[in-house]
């Protein structure tokens, strides 16, 4: 976190702490009813239902442990944010990073140590002309990549050929050659989230916002004449 840089604290309030226990008694007195007196006599419901509470534990727990905080750029409530991670403010849309202690807004100047800005990765893509981590001129390209199994058609991931990511099928390996000076590393990876698009994620904040605008900005100007 930069020095001067807003940020605010990330609180444990009591009564949050207290909620979430008493609901964890609860749904555990309720596994044992549901143990011990199974319904219908058993079986899949049984089954089910044995699962439904064992998550519903979890989400208590998770509930108890987790912190309060405030966007330090509006002061809308939040829960914490999982240390090397980032969030976006839904009220206000700033880009924010956190650890167990504290919340920061992140500028545009802002290089991670590890690539955590994400970017939806089209089909067809452009890089800004600049290195992806310092922004001096590049020099080189360094490949990221990300190996799948199996995604089925929907969520199939690509091979990149230049600017464009070819779909393939089954298991694939998504490679893309990232622009760095000769200074420069590291500075992208690929990540492909559950039930969502394949991402492409930069150490530079400001690499990351520069190369989302240079996509919307193609995807706006249409296809090419």
């Amino acid at each position: 976190m930069h020095p001067s840089t807003p940020s605010h604290p990330v609180e444990r309030p009591p009564l949050r702490v207290v909620t979430g226990l008493v609901f964890l008694l609860g749904l555990i007195l309720l596994a044992v009813r549901v143990f011990t007196h199974p319904i219908g006599g058993g079986g899949a419901l049984n089954v089910l239902a044995l699962i439904g509470l064992a998550l519903g534990m979890l989400a208590a727990v998770g509930y108890a442990l987790t912190g309060v905080t405030r966007c330090p750029a509006c002061r809308t409530e939040m829960d914490e944010i999982v240390e090397g991670t980032t969030a976006t403010c839904e009220s206000c849309g700033v880009t924010l990073m956190g650890d167990a202690k504290r919340v920061w807004t992140v500028d545009e100047r802002y290089v991670h140590d590890t690539p955590v800005f994400p970017v939806t990765l089209p089909e067809r893509f452009a890089w800004p002309p600049a290195c992806c981590v310092c922004g001096a001129q590049p020099t080189r390209m360094i490949q990221a990549s990300l190996k799948k199994g199996h995604t089925g058609r929907n969520v199939a991931l690509a091979v990149a050929t230049g600017g464009m990511l070819i779909r393939t099928g089954g298991g694939s390996t998504v490679q893309v050659e990232v622009p760095h000076c000769d200074d420069c590393s590291g500075g992208a990876d690929l990540h492909k989230p559950a039930l969502e698009d394949l991402q492409i994620r930069f150490r530079s904040r400001g690499y990351a916002l520069a190369f989302e605008r240079l996509q919307e900005a193609r995807a706006g100007a249409g296809p090419p004449a």
